[in-house]
């Protein structure tokens, strides 16, 4: 029973921090931005590795 709360509990971190990321990447553009040029700009930061899949963007 354990173990379904914290796949639970790290489900909604992941989810509540892919939110803080995309809105500081927001923040720190000074032009609106597509989904795609978002990834793209995070998958550059972080040495071409994605962080999470296009489509949760």
């Amino acid at each position: 029973m354990d173990s379904s709360y914290a796949r639970k509990f790290q489900k909604d971190l992941n989810g509540g921090l892919i939110g803080l990321v995309l809105l500081a990447e927001l923040a720190a553009v000074d032009e609106d931005q597509y989904g795609y040029e978002l990834v793209k700009r995070l998958q550059r930061a972080n040495d071409g590795e994605l962080l999470f899949k296009e489509g949760t963007v």
